[in-house]
């Protein structure tokens, strides 16, 4: 399971490759540093202090950013962030974050983490989740064969707070990406094998969302 992405923080743009990080200034474009992990980074996200990887065998990795400036192979300063039992399974597929919240999907469940306190919440009442999205509130998306969304952080679920499920408000196609534009009401962006769906999300009567699909054009 791998969801390899790119992520931009600044002044750095991070990789995720089949053999580590690939570390850019986002300045010069330049390869600035890297990250050697043999059997590959599945996904990547950072904030101004850490560098957070997922790994398929060591669960999540950290790097503190203060050690990239002027150090090629970075790989030496790569401690271990959460490693099973203090997450779902050590096979990491995704990650995301945001201000003090980290969630991650794994071949497991999904795991919300509070990066200040140390908290973390989970389920493993899930079926092959793919992507999670973060927002600054607290609030976290993740998607297996539906599209999931869970207000309340403060403790372990089995059951979402919500499900848009597919074939609903989301076309009948697997989800392939997820992006949410944190607002009042929040936008979620998602992309299907169908195309893509658009919903402004009505909290607390989210089967009332406004919503708009775009259907791709057949070959």
């Amino acid at each position: 399971m791998s969801n390899r992405n790119v992520w931009i923080n600044e002044p750095y743009i991070y990789g995720a490759t089949t053999s580590g990080v690939n570390i850019y200034s986002s300045i010069s474009e330049n390869k600035v540093a890297e990250v050697v992990y043999p059997t590959g980074i599945n996904a990547v996200w950072a904030d101004d202090s850490y560098l957070y990887m997922a790994t398929t065998n060591s669960g999540v990795l950290r790097l503190p950013v203060s050690t990239i400036s002027g150090t090629y192979n970075v790989t030496p300063n790569i401690v271990g962030y959460k490693n099973y039992p203090n997450i779902t399974n050590n096979n990491v597929g995704y990650l995301h974050g945001a201000d003090e919240f980290l969630c991650a999907t794994t071949i497991s469940g999904v795991d919300h983490f509070n990066t200040v306190s140390g908290t973390r919440i989970y389920t493993t009442v899930v079926s092959n989740p793919t992507k999670c999205f973060q927002i600054s509130k607290g609030y976290f998306y993740y998607v297996d064969s539906n599209l999931h969304v869970m207000y309340d952080n403060s403790s372990n679920w089995t059951s979402p707070d919500y499900t848009y499920v597919k074939g609903d408000i989301i076309l009948s196609a697997t989800i392939s990406d997820l992006f949410v534009i944190e607002n009042t009401p929040n936008v979620l962006l998602i992309a299907t094998t169908n195309g893509a769906a658009v919903i402004e999300e009505k909290k607390n009567d989210e089967g009332n969302s406004r919503f708009k699909y775009y259907f791709r054009e057949a070959a």
